[in-house]
């Protein structure tokens, strides 16, 4: 059974995200501001992992207004389809890691998703839902953001479609790039709607990888399995080349150093300053 939110409790917890918001918006913006404006231009973008983690509970709302807050190129997220066909945030196949429940969310419809708390699991206290696809597009427009679409590869049959239609229906085809593990997914959206750049996400270190997926405009790298070849290939067949996940000060450097084009990390404001102290070297 999915627990049930009293009314008074939801609503308390309601405005507990709204004063949370407010509050990162307001601190973070406002103490940043000056850094940001001796943030040279850089060739190499940058990407919250899951939206910006650092205060924020993953894949929701807050995350995205966070990593808005810190200026990023880009904001990744993890989309799958509820039991009704709507497109909701969530990294994991179940609820049960960040919500406590272990349901899919192919097993749920999105009334039921809106009953699971996916929030308190980094605050302790915060009641926060898994948040509606179109809703993180409009808070991004505001800004102009990028957004980086993971579609998993467990949720159920037309989430391609789902995703393009709302892409479209939203206007936000140039700011809208998705990838996945899965290349079929990835050829559907290409298929449907081809002005969307698609990209392909991989551990691996074989050149055969990417010479069979040439349709994707960019291919999404685990950090550590970019070799000179790999770069030299991609940069060859014009392709973008992003790396995931490198955090640490060393890791990010590495990347940097690789060449890559957008680095996907989950410490923003630490892959923001060493963008800055890189240039000017």
């Amino acid at each position: 059974m999915i627990p049930s939110v009293f009314d008074d409790a939801k609503t308390n917890r309601k405005k507990i995200v709204r004063l949370l918001v407010f509050t990162i918006i307001t601190w973070l913006v406002l103490s940043r501001i000056i850094f940001n404006l001796f943030l040279s231009f850089s060739d190499t973008k940058i990407t919250a992992h899951r939206g910006s983690t650092i205060f924020s509970p993953e894949n929701t709302l807050p995350s995205v207004v966070e990593a808005i807050s810190f200026n990023v190129d880009f904001i990744e997220i993890d989309v799958q389809l509820t039991k009704d066909n709507k497109v909701i945030l969530l990294h994991d196949e179940t609820f049960k890691r960040v919500g406590g429940v272990d349901k899919r969310p192919d097993e749920l419809t999105y009334e039921e998703v809106k009953q699971i708390d996916v929030g308190s699991y980094k605050s302790g206290i915060v009641f926060v839902t898994a948040p509606l696809l179109e809703e993180v597009i409009d808070l991004c427009k505001l800004s102009n953001t990028k957004l980086l679409i993971e579609l998993k590869s467990y949720s159920k049959k037309g989430l391609s479609k789902e995703v393009v239609r709302i892409i479209k229906e939203k206007d936000y085809i140039d700011n809208c790039y998705v990838q996945s593990f899965d290349s079929q997914l990835i050829r559907e959206v290409k298929a449907i709607e081809p002005r969307i750049k698609v990209g392909l996400l991989t551990y691996s270190p074989a050149i055969v990888t990417y010479a069979n997926n040439l349709f994707v405009d960019f291919f999404s790298i685990y950090y550590l399995s970019i070799t000179p070849r790999i770069e030299l290939y991609l940069k060859d067949n014009n392709k973008e080349l992003f790396c995931f996940t490198p955090s640490t000060k060393a890791e990010i450097h590495m990347a940097f150093n690789s060449g890559v084009d957008n680095v996907i990390t989950n410490d923003v404001e630490l892959a923001r300053l060493l963008v800055l102290t890189k240039k000017k070297k």
